[in-house]
């Protein structure tokens, strides 16, 4: 109940904050002397209309989790140490140290490949906007191949970067299996070479609490990373 409440008040908070970009920018442009509109682009515009500003409704959903983790971590480790003591920092340790640090590298890279998708973005509707509007020219001589070849090769710039970005966020997905794994093992395995036997109400407890703990530590928190990083880059195109 309460997860869905804040869940429909963040939406809403975002989607204000969406709509009022949208307002700003376009009392911008009626404001803009034509010195300053032709340094603008007509395909930067459409980009910063339809997928900057979109940047805003995924951060407020996930940014959260940037101070709910702490908490989380502390009261989840303290239940795991009822069952397992020592050997709770294990695993919790194990867990912070493949999420925290390299999701927050990838957070830098995501941010720079999310800069290079916008700018190739921006070239690509701005060489389809050109070409809409210069259409009867184009046809009158015959240039549609030249014109497709430049699409094609702006279309394949662009891909580039979204594939690269794609793999990133494969690597990133599948460490968030590995690490909950790996967790519950060194937990398991550092509470046995202390001399102690497992029983499967602990070892499915266990499981239980990694799993809460890594859809904090390792998805929510990783995506506010993401997510942030992607909008600090739109901040920055917009205030341009």
């Amino acid at each position: 109940m309460l997860y869905s409440h804040t869940n429909f008040g963040v939406i809403n908070i975002s989607t204000r904050i969406r709509v009022a970009c949208c307002s700003l920018m376009y009392r911008k442009i009626l404001r803009l002397s034509k010195t300053a509109t032709g340094h603008t682009t007509t395909g930067q515009v459409v980009n910063l209309l339809s997928n900057d500003v979109s940047r805003f409704d995924k951060v407020l959903m996930f940014l959260h989790y940037v101070w709910i983790m702490p908490f989380q971590t502390v009261l989840l480790t303290y239940f795991i140490w009822q069952f397992v003591g020592i050997s709770a920092l294990v695993g919790v340790g194990a867990l912070f140290l493949q999420t925290v640090p390299v999701q927050g590298y990838l957070g830098k890279l995501t941010s720079k490949l999310r800069l290079k998708v916008a700018l190739r973005t921006d070239e690509r509707v701005r060489l389809m906007s050109e070409i809409i509007s210069g259409i009867q020219v184009i046809k009158m001589y015959a240039w549609e191949k030249p014109f497709e070849k430049m699409v094609a090769l702006a279309r394949k710039h662009e891909i580039d970067v979204v594939k690269q970005a794609s793999y990133l966020r494969g690597v990133y997905f599948s460490a968030m299996v590995f690490s909950e794994r790996m967790t519950l093992f060194l937990t398991l395995l550092s509470y046995v070479l202390l001399g102690n036997h497992i029983t499967p109400e602990k070892v499915f407890s266990l499981a239980q609490f990694y799993n809460i703990m890594q859809l904090t530590m390792a998805i929510f928190y990783p995506q506010a990373i993401q997510f942030a990083a992607e909008a600090k880059v739109s901040i920055k195109r917009l205030e341009v």
